[in-house]
């Protein structure tokens, strides 16, 4: 029994796809027929599929109930909680936008507080001097550090 060295050529790897057909499913000996999937009797409720564009954000069953959080003396359906406010692209972009700005502007506020303390030479040389202003940020860093990673209540 002796193995030769070399792989097959590519016609002779292929030699098998030209018999098989069409049909395009190859199958190994060895392997036993696929399984078909098991008969269960479904509820028709569990095949419905919301004709929307994206189910995936809204609920075609909540006209029927009332949000905790709705006005119950209110006649609208709106709650401000519904998925389908979300089908619409222009809310999306809203709140990307409003994220992104709070975002710029807390990224704004670190970099004045960083360049206040870097370039501003006697602010600079203030807090070099006293260093009760360097230990007590340092501690009051370390403890709300330390608060944070160590109570699950504080988070």
């Amino acid at each position: 029994m002796s193995l030769s060295a070399a792989p097959p050529s590519y016609a002779e790897a292929t030699a098998g796809d030209k018999e098989q057909g069409a049909s395009g499913s190859f199958t190994y000996a060895s392997q036993p027929p696929p399984i078909p999937p098991p008969t269960m009797p479904m509820h028709p409720s569990w095949a419905y599929v919301h004709p929307g564009p994206s189910p995936g954000y809204s609920n075609a069953y909540a006209a029927d109930m009332s949000s905790p959080f709705s006005d119950p003396s209110s006649s609208s359906s709106f709650d401000g909680l519904s998925g389908s406010n979300w089908e619409d692209k222009n809310v999306r972009r809203m709140f990307i936008r409003k994220v992104f700005c709070i975002l710029m502007v807390q990224l704004m506020v670190t970099f004045g507080v960083v360049s206040l303390f870097t370039f501003c030479e006697p602010v600079r040389k203030f807090v070099q001097y006293n260093r009760v202003f360097y230990l007590t940020s340092y501690m009051t860093f370390m403890g709300t550090y330390l608060m944070l990673v160590c109570s699950t209540n504080a988070r």
